[in-house]
């Protein structure tokens, strides 16, 4: 089986996060480019924020009363990874960050990419809690990214449409709220997608 290529630019690996997105096929050019590249600047703007406070995650997360536990209870799948998770409450929030799915995808990552591109396992999992801090901070604003952006209008039949949140829209301005804050050379989900393609590769 060839390798898949796996692109490096901000919006491409945009796009493919908003291929997982139910409405994506009924987006046209213009719509796509619209939402992932709003999302990803309001991703960019936000993380360049954080950064200039010259704070790491761990005093972000302190500052704002978020506690984050380990578990090494989800392994990654053929098709779809769980590495992290943010639990919202009235009072404070918690982060569940999936140790041994971030094991079993860096450590991988190790042997297999340019320099340029390898993570420490502290860096995996920081990177982790930033993509999860970044949802935080949605949920404290009172809107997501895609309520910000706007709904989609799909036509149904006649004059009639249906309204839909683009909610893909939240995870790309994650991805780009972590490389920007933590300093990547790629959206955290280029590793995702060059793990899976690996899987694949190994059948």
């Amino acid at each position: 089986m060839q390798e898949k290529k796996i692109p490096v630019s901000s919006v491409e690996l945009g796009e493919r996060e908003l291929q997982k997105s139910p409405v994506y096929l009924k987006m046209n050019k213009a719509e796509k480019i619209f939402y992932i590249e709003e999302s990803l600047k309001i991703g960019k703007i936000e993380g360049q924020k954080y950064l200039n406070q010259n704070k790491d995650i761990y005093q972000l997360l302190s500052e704002n009363q978020i506690i984050y536990e380990k578990k090494d209870s989800k392994q990654p799948n053929d098709d779809f990874i769980l590495r992290g998770e943010i639990h919202f409450r009235k009072k404070g929030c918690k982060i569940t960050v999936y140790d041994e799915s971030i094991q079993s995808i860096y450590v991988h990552h190790q042997q297999v990419l340019p320099k340029h591109l390898v993570l420490s396992n502290s860096q995996a999992l920081e990177i982790h809690l930033a993509h999860e801090f970044f949802h935080f901070l949605e949920f404290s604003s009172g809107a997501t990214v895609s309520e910000k952006l706007g709904k989609m209008r799909i036509p149904l039949f006649f004059n009639f449409y249906r309204e839909v949140d683009v909610t893909a829209c939240s995870e790309i301005a994650a991805h780009a709220f972590a490389k920007q804050f933590c300093q990547l050379e790629v959206l955290p989900n280029y590793y995702d997608l060059h793990y899976l393609n690996q899987k694949e590769l190994a059948k």
